[in-house]
């Protein structure tokens, strides 16, 4: 009621359209950030993996073997669960938030085929320590899924960070903004469209001056 009576007839919608956006909801949750964190991690560690796929037969027995048993001892377990974990809380949480095409195939790619070829890998992996294949037969085994994994993971993190991206382009919250909500940036678009808003009302307060005159 006081934005409408306090309004000029003449200046149009630009006042209550620019206090709409001032007072727009963000879109930004942090969670796109937290699964960003994770993907990084996850796609470093399979980067350290893929030294020792190629390495000698014997070396990759020996890293694998001394690896398999940190998958199920405490607080060894720590270095997959901790980004596994908070990529499927974040992840999961944003594809049922948000609900946009990117948080939907993200989740759609890691709880389908990036799950089955970590499984596969991890299979492969206690068939060599037990001695029921060979080191070379495995080592093709584990080149073939951790390079699935690998476009899983890079997939997902290109997507992840297009989203944030997008967020920021559009106005949303970046992921800078302080504890008071002063957000440490602008989009491109909604500076010009407040510059536009304020050329506008300052030529109709001249005119409106001018007339008075």
């Amino acid at each position: 009621g006081l934005a409408l009576q306090g309004a000029d007839p003449a200046m149009g919608d630009a006042p209550i359209r620019s206090s709409s956006a001032a007072m727009a909801p963000k879109k930004f949750d942090g969670l796109r950030l937290v699964s960003l964190v994770a993907l990084a991690d996850l796609i470093g560690q399979l980067s350290v993996d893929a030294i020792f796929d190629a390495a000698e037969p014997a070396v990759t027995r020996a890293y694998y073997c001394a690896l398999l048993p940190s998958l199920a001892r405490f607080p060894a377990t720590l270095r997959v669960a901790l980004p596994c974990g908070a990529l499927a809380l974040a992840g999961g949480a944003s594809a049922v938030l948000s609900r946009t095409p990117a948080d939907v195939a993200v989740a759609a790619i890691l709880c389908t085929v990036g799950l089955g070829a970590f499984a596969r890998s991890v299979s492969a992996v206690v068939s060599l320590c037990a001695g029921d294949a060979e080191a070379q037969a495995v080592q093709a085994a584990l080149q073939g899924s951790h390079g699935v994994i690998a476009v899983c993971l890079a997939v997902c993190f290109v997507l992840e960070f297009c989203a944030v991206l997008g967020l920021l382009v559009a106005g949303g919250t970046p992921p800078g903004r302080s504890s008071l909500g002063t957000p440490l940036l602008k989009s491109a678009e909604w500076c010009s469209e407040e510059e536009e808003d304020n050329n506008k009302s300052r030529r109709r307060e001249k005119a409106q001056r001018t007339k008075g005159a």
